[in-house]
């Protein structure tokens, strides 16, 4: 269990081994869909018209721009529009590729390979582990779960991993429920996500229907509903985000531990965060750079380069000697395997 106070700041390379695109990936596949499901083109005949479609325009429009300006990133391009159909088009695609990317079995052990299993990079195991290393039932319940996670993710397979795994886990029996809620409570995703699962507080959910809205039915979710529950960056900064960053920003103050994971430190997020301040107290800092990013390795350089730092201990400021951040080249899932561990 988590002994000390800690904070995961996820990016999209944190849940990408889940089947969620990234970046340029996303726009792919949005343009991919468009097309694909008829935005463009007569709609089969005997095909039901469902509400996406009947906004044929706009989704046509959001295609042509997209193919023209071949942006690097979907969520800040949106952000330069000021026109709400194409923002809300925009937004339902994202939803949309969410909803089809959800897939259950890329969080277990699950691909065959030949008479065993082919390990999947499922690092969710790792912080199952880290969680109930240690603790007894009466520790996971009534016990200060020092624990807090910021996601920038719209995607829900934390979630999903989460309450599949404690929901009936035999150490705790029939008294999952607190300890969910305090789970809960310390995971923040400061765009939005893509619908909240009932046991997060949400009414739009079930918390057992990952992976079940696929096609027409993941359109319909998307366009109705969901497209209203995720952020787009720069959209105005919404409250809703203020009040997000604002805890995250809380959470990093008090942090003796903090993992970045899969974190492309963009500047927009960096700032939101107001990292290089929010970070002075951290004693261990661990940050992933898959692919040896030499613009994400400055970025870390400046945001956690320092001699020392103060902590408030018993009410007195104490000078302690920095440490520098631990810096791994691998993906989330191997990082944690064999370069740093999330027990700490």
């Amino acid at each position: 269990m988590f002994t000390k106070n800690t904070v995961l700041v996820l990016g999209a390379g944190a849940s990408c081994h889940y089947g969620y695109p990234t970046g340029e990936g996303l726009i792919d596949r949005i343009l991919y869909s468009i097309k694909e499901r008829n935005f463009r083109f007569a709609r089969p005949r005997g095909v039901q018209n469902l509400p996406l479609y009947n906004n044929h325009e706009q989704y046509t429009a959001l295609y042509n721009q997209l193919e023209f300006y071949d942006p690097l990133s979907i969520d800040s391009f949106l952000s330069q529009f000021s026109d709400k159909k194409m923002i809300d088009a925009g937004k339902a695609m994202i939803a949309y590729e969410i909803l089809e990317s959800e897939d259950r079995e890329l969080l277990q052990r699950s691909h065959a390979h030949g008479t065993e299993k082919k390990r999947s990079e499922n690092w969710y195991r790792f912080l199952h582990h880290a969680i109930t290393s240690n603790a007894t039932p009466h520790n996971l319940i009534e016990d200060e779960l020092k624990l807090n996670i910021v996601t920038f993710n719209y995607d829900n397979s934390l979630e999903y991993s989460l309450y599949s795994r404690f929901h009936n886990s035999p150490l705790l029996a029939t008294k999952s429920a607190p300890f969910l809620q305090k789970i809960s409570d310390n995971i923040v995703h400061v765009y939005g996500q893509v619908g909240k699962f009932q046991w997060k507080g949400g009414q739009d959910r079930a918390n057992n229907d990952y992976g079940e809205y696929k096609g027409d039915a993941a359109l319909t979710r998307a366009e109705e509903e969901w497209k209203d529950t995720i952020y787009v960056i720069g959209q105005d900064r919404e409250d809703r985000v203020r009040k997000n960053a604002a805890i995250a920003q809380e959470w990093l103050k008090k942090a003796d531990i903090i993992y970045f994971l899969g974190f492309g430190f963009n500047d927009d997020n960096v700032n939101l965060l107001k990292l290089k301040e929010n970070t002075q107290g951290a004693g261990r800092i661990y940050c992933t750079n898959y692919g040896d990013s030499q613009i994400i390795a400055q970025k870390i350089q400046y945001l956690f380069s320092r001699n020392a730092y103060s902590k408030v201990v018993d009410g007195k400021t104490i000078l302690l000697r920095a440490r520098e951040a631990v810096v791994s080249k691998k993906t989330v899932h191997d990082a944690l395997a064999g370069d740093f561990n999330l027990i700490g």
